[in-house]
């Protein structure tokens, strides 16, 4: 309690009168009603407490807990004691970070854990690779970077900073988890911005795959590991980070930082790693921090970070009248948002984190982006979200390079067998062709096709009404949004009108049902042609024929 005197005092009768009426008496601030204690091996104690004792100063304060460790007795391989007192909330959150940090169950070992007392008398054999090092008590492995505790048989990593040695986390995957990213970008059409660099994006499905071509250990990560960024030039004439220099470093900054904490972590340090991770884009550049906004995956958390002149819409909701975006903190001068899925069961199926990041201006309120995204995230379009999300905010009047992505973190849809009703209309279906055995390999495509041209190399030109096409893709993918919302709303029955007055493919000229088709795809022969030649099959290369626009192929 802080302020002036008579504040003070009538502070403490206040709260004095809250105890006394609960039933409750005051207590000294941590001690609490329940207790708890954990044994902590030694070697782990100096990673648990810190630097300065900033580990355990950030669990009491984030778990209101009180925390003690107990003094070092002299014995060298004694395990320490941690005192956790409190309110029984308070106690077995601290207590739950403690055992995760310092000796929690999915911590790697070489040798098993504390050897048993019939082994008391042998030390545990080291697994192959590890070689004497400058540290006693540890075995070295060069090529994984871990140390091995020859008395206990413990795997452990080495802090540079502050020479502490810290239990190596076995990172879990989360099978049952889905992500969906999809980016695109659009240029200024005139004005002083449309000199500067072109917006870029970045999504980065799989974190681990990068880590590895790095040669840095990313073990300890959950899976799936994934990132998704946007980013803008500065504003002509001012100082700042380059849009390709921001691009091209910030998922190497974001990686190293996760490979310099191999222990486990907690739920607010990831926001510190990427806002770390920005401030070392901006170094050498006047500490100006880079125009962009990142969205970063590890397991069942998404975490969200944007810098001003971009913004993050984290969301929330299990339909799209309930997707309302979440309100993100302020965090060393850069918006932050957390958000985490719970564990998986038929309850939370639905449920799913989406994101919307933009670099430039939108024009649009959180709120407003999120309606805008809902419809076509939650099915499961990130491309169209993103295009929507494009095309909402041109028409609001957002001017200038903008740059847009937008994801889903979700489970994997369960498989659902189909109702008596719809076995018979797939077999009714079925009885209607001749040669159903083959026809079920095979696939109908019918396309909508919005050609664009890039600015370079040959311009193409629209077979149907034989124009040269001018459009950029960012107004051919808004034009294609506009397409989708016309299918959507009647199951797709208006295909055939919708194809004839959009598509820019000669199938578009056929006439009735044939409006737009391609043929049929037949599925296990490719596949079979692709087995006989050697070649890896299951891709769309491999199933769709040379009839078929590369672009198609592509999206």
């Amino acid at each position: 309690i802080s302020g002036s005197s008579a504040a003070i005092q009538k502070a403490v009768r206040a709260i004095e009168e809250i105890m006394r009426t609960s039933g409750r008496r005051p207590t000294d601030a941590g001690s609490g009603d329940h207790r708890k204690t954990i044994k902590i091996a030694q070697e782990f104690v100096g990673m648990l407490i810190g630097k300065g004792g900033e580990n355990i100063k950030a669990m009491s304060r984030d778990t209101g807990a009180k925390i003690d460790v107990s003094r070092d007795d002299g014995e060298r391989d004694a395990d320490r004691t941690v005192t956790i007192s409190g309110s029984r909330e308070a106690v077995d959150k601290a207590a739950e970070m403690v055992e995760e940090v310092a000796n929690g169950g999915n911590n790697r070992s070489g040798a098993g854990n504390h050897a048993s007392e019939s082994d008391a008398e042998s030390d545990p054999e080291a697994p192959p690779g590890f070689e004497p090092c400058e540290y006693e008590e540890w075995l070295y492995h060069e090529g994984n970077q871990e140390y091995f505790n020859k008395k206990t048989g413990r795997l452990a990593w080495r802090d540079a900073s502050t020479g502490m040695f810290g239990p190596i986390r076995e990172g879990e995957t989360h099978q049952d988890l889905l992500f969906v990213a999809s980016a695109c970008t659009g240029l200024s059409p005139a004005g002083e911005e449309a000199k500067t660099a072109a917006p870029k994006t970045v999504v980065i499905p799989d974190l681990h795959r990068v880590a590895q071509m790095l040669k840095v250990p990313f073990d300890h990560v959950d899976k799936p590991a994934s990132m998704m960024a946007v980013f803008r030039s500065p504003s002509p004439g001012t100082e700042g980070v380059p849009v390709d220099v921001a691009a091209r470093s910030l998922h190497d900054k974001l990686i190293r930082r996760i490979a310099s904490w191999r222990s486990a972590w907690m739920d607010q340090a990831w926001l510190g790693a990427l806002t770390g991770a920005i401030f070392d884009v901006s170094l050498g550049f006047s500490g100006v921090q880079p125009i962009l906004s990142v969205a970063l995956v590890v397991g069942r958390r998404i975490v969200a970070s944007s810098t001003a002149g971009a913004r993050i819409c984290v969301m929330a909701g299990t339909s799209v009248e309930t997707c309302l975006p979440v309100t993100p903190m302020e965090m060393q001068g850069a918006a932050c948002c957390f958000q985490m899925l719970p564990n998986h069961s038929p309850e939370v199926q639905a449920m799913c984190i989406p994101v919307a990041l933009t670099a430039g201006q939108t024009a649009l309120s959180d709120s407003q982006a999120a309606a805008v995204v809902a419809p076509h995230i939650l099915a499961g379009r990130p491309r169209a979200a993103s295009a929507a999300l494009m095309q909402a905010g041109r028409k609001a009047g957002a001017k200038g390079h903008l740059a847009v992505a937008v994801a889903r973190l979700g489970f994997i849809r369960q498989k659902v067998e189909p109702t008596a009703e719809e076995k018979k209309a797939v077999e009714a279906a079925a009885k209607k062709l001749s040669k159903t055995d083959e026809v079920a390999n095979k696939v109908r495509v019918r396309q909508i096709l919005i050609r664009f041209w890039s600015g370079k190399g040959p311009q193409p030109a629209n077979p149907v009404t034989r124009k040269p096409v001018t459009r950029k893709i960012d107004e051919a993918e808004m034009m294609m949004v506009d397409v989708l919302d016309l299918l959507l709303k009647d199951n797709c029955k208006s295909f055939p009108s919708v194809c004839k007055a959009s598509s820019e493919c000669q199938s578009a000229m056929k006439g009735g049902a044939d409006t737009g088709d391609l043929g049929w795809l037949d599925h296990a022969k490719v596949m079979a042609l692709a087995k006989a030649k050697g070649q890896p099959g299951g891709g769309p290369k491999s199933v769709v024929q040379s009839s078929v626009p590369v672009a198609v192929v592509k999206a």
